[in-house]
């Protein structure tokens, strides 16, 4: 298996996300609940891939995110390429062996991004409290979800390249 499709084969476990997340959230909608698990999209990407790879997997993933938004035409791509790019910048002092580190990174970019989709997404209901107990309970949400899942969302993806043959250490080791 080349390089080229193991990348592709990482798009695809971050296609099944999505599809994962709109199935969660159709299901949380009853209860006026949504999942936002975007964080999840771009960790792996900036921790474990080359640059190249992550940052053509984080543009499609973002295209994806921003046709199914209300917010403004091309946000999500830059939002989530700036936060890729957090990531890639911060990857040499981040343990990407360590749960807790992984963890930690996800949950501090989860953070950031829902409050920047929620001062986006306002229209003028910033000052509502209504509006921040929502973003309150969605956030929370999300965050649980994210620190409970992190790690195996990225051990998944380093079994898998494992076993299809790529050596991420080496990756890593090159980075």
């Amino acid at each position: 298996m080349s390089t080229h499709s193991r990348a592709v084969s990482i798009l695809f476990f971050a296609l099944g996300l999505l599809v994962l997340q709109a199935e969660l959230n159709n299901w949380l909608a009853g209860m006026s609940l949504a999942l936002n698990l975007d964080i999840l999209l771009v960790l792996f990407c900036g921790l474990y891939l080359r640059i190249l790879h992550g940052w053509w997997i984080v543009i499609f993933v973002g295209l994806l995110v921003d046709a199914g938004r209300p917010t403004p035409i091309g946000m999500n791509v830059i939002a989530l390429i700036l936060l890729w790019t957090l990531v890639v910048y911060y990857r040499r002092q981040i343990h990407r062996e360590s749960p807790t580190h992984v963890i930690w990174t996800a949950v501090s970019l989860q953070t950031v991004w829902l409050l920047t989709l929620t001062l986006t997404m306002s229209y003028g209901r910033a000052g509502e409290w209504i509006y921040w107990q929502r973003f309150l309970l969605d956030g929370g949400l999300s965050l649980v979800f994210i620190a409970l899942f992190a790690w195996p969302w990225c051990e998944i993806q380093r079994v898998y390249l494992k076993w299809s043959g790529w050596d991420l250490n080496a990756e890593i080791q090159r980075i």
